[in-house]
């Protein structure tokens, strides 16, 4: 059997409603994507949080961080206030956040 085959009868693990959620966010800003895609592990659904941190330098990247994080654990990034730095976002990831939120809390986003 080949690999594609295989992949192809192998059943996939839907994703956790959080997860979508990160990655609507996530993929709402291609610079973000690509800063944090190597942090985030589909397979397993771990994300690792410090590496990302450090990786997001803009304040519209850590105010999206910050709230992918406070979906992610239901608590705030220490030394963060999301509600804050979302100041610095621009539209299109202030959108992204709030329809992730949204899925979060089971609406339709």
């Amino acid at each position: 059997m080949t690999n594609l085959a295989v992949a192809q009868t192998t059943p996939t693990k839907k994703l956790s409603t959080q997860m979508c959620a990160l990655l609507f966010i996530f993929s709402a800003d291609s610079a973000l994507m690509a800063a944090v895609e190597t942090c985030v592990d589909l397979k397993t659904e771990s994300i690792d949080w410090p590496e990302i941190r450090r990786r997001c330098a803009s304040p519209g990247h850590l105010a999206a961080i910050s709230l992918a994080y406070a979906i992610w654990t239901d608590q705030i990034m220490e030394g963060c206030n999301p509600f804050e730095l979302a100041l610095n976002m621009d539209a299109k990831l202030q959108r992204s956040c709030l329809q992730a939120l949204a899925m979060r809390w089971g609406h339709k986003a």
